[in-house]
């Protein structure tokens, strides 16, 4: 196991259970370790890239079957066909894919009671979504994976404009105010 970070004046220091080497990677192999010098860090570099790799991979199949696992309903809602009113699971359905009028029309059930336990949270968080303005470009940070080399900032579309209800606004002004007030 080893730890690589720059130190002020920006030489590679490396820290390894306790003992310091500059200039290179101090590895352990379970009885001693030793420093390797800055030519064998390209081997190591890509060693390190590779198991960072595998990492973020990892990570997103793990995401994936997290997507996969909560899939099955929406804000409570069972999304399996015969588990619950077909009109309320369409209707969520719709909600779910960022469909501004039916979060606003799932908001007020949540809101009201209608179909579904009165939630009020939940009808907070359904009139959020239906307020905010959504899609459109976004810039995101990519960090560089090659040693040296600086990330870049690149622009992301997440599809049409769209703007947020209106309604929807007032609708959860009314609810945050009724919360200021108890």
């Amino acid at each position: 196991m080893f730890l690589l970070f720059r130190d002020l004046a920006g030489y590679g220091k490396t820290r390894n259970r306790g003992g310091f080497a500059h200039g290179g990677i101090v590895q352990h192999d379970g009885r001693a370790a030793r420093a390797l010098e800055p030519g064998c860090l390209a081997a190591e570099s890509a060693s390190v890239t590779r198991r960072f790799a595998a990492g973020i991979a990892a990570a997103a199949v793990l995401l994936s079957l997290q997507a996969c696992a909560s899939s099955k309903s929406y804000m409570g809602i069972p999304l399996v066909k015969g588990q619950t009113n077909p009109e309320l699971r369409q209707l969520a359905m719709r909600a779910r894919t960022g469909d501004k009028q039916a979060q606003l029309e799932l908001g007020i059930r949540f809101e009201e009671g209608r179909g579904v336990g009165r939630d009020i949270e939940k009808a907070q968080d359904m009139y959020r979504l239906a307020a905010s303005d959504s899609g459109g470009p976004t810039w995101v940070f990519v960090p560089s994976t090659v040693k040296g080399q600086r990330g870049k900032v690149v622009p992301v579309d997440r599809g049409p404009m769209l703007r947020g209800l209106e309604e929807a606004r007032w609708r959860l002004k009314g609810l945050e105010e009724m919360d200021d007030g108890r």
